[in-house]
């Protein structure tokens, strides 16, 4: 309470000066300082009042935290921080940045681990490429996205020269349709070759 009324009564002063600043400067200039601090503590008085009398919303008795009746709020809120299978994940039906970013981290790893596996064997190594490239379309990761995180792959993969140099062209041959990018009078649209 008394750090209620003492907020009140600094804001309610600065309300006032702020209101009446050339009037206090005209009246201070000719020697008005009663009526400058009358008006400054009227303010002031003013505002420590409204401040204890003023009950926050969330004092009042019937406050029950921040909910929506329906509960969409708090639902969404629970949804875009609940983790999600990376198999099944799509970023249209899961927008959330966290569930995107996840589903990265996994892609990442994941391809990571396959191409340790098969190294030294270039079908093998296609295959994980394919299967990278396939995952993130269904995902509904853009092709762009997906070229963006492979420098990242290549990297940590610890490729030699001539290693690193073979898989840049062949990931370079790969075609849209190996991909499962098809073309028709409707665009260009990913399908899945696997279903």
């Amino acid at each position: 309470m008394g750090v209620r009324f003492v907020c009140g009564f600094v804001i309610g002063c600065l309300v006032g000066l702020l209101l009446g600043w050339r009037l206090i400067l005209e009246r201070a200039a000719r020697d008005g300082m009663r009526f400058v601090v009358f008006w400054l503590s009227t303010w002031a008085l003013a505002g420590a009042i409204v401040a204890i009398f003023r009950i926050p919303h969330w004092l009042k008795p019937g406050y029950k935290g921040v909910r929506d009746p329906d509960q969409q709020r708090a639902t969404s809120t629970a949804e875009k921080l609940r983790p999600v299978d990376p198999e099944a994940y799509n970023r249209l039906t899961h927008p959330s940045p966290k569930q995107l970013h996840d589903f990265v981290a996994w892609l990442r790893e994941t391809t990571l681990s396959e191409l340790e596996r098969t190294r030294g064997d270039a079908a093998a190594t296609r295959a994980v490429f394919l299967r990278f490239f396939q995952r993130g379309l269904r995902a509904d990761l853009l092709l762009g996205e997906l070229t963006d995180i492979m420098p990242s792959i290549l990297n940590r993969a610890q490729y030699s020269g001539p290693e690193r140099a073979e898989v840049i062209a062949m990931l370079k041959a790969m075609s849209l349709e190996e991909l499962g990018v098809k073309h028709d009078e409707q665009g260009a649209r990913f399908e899945d070759p696997a279903a």
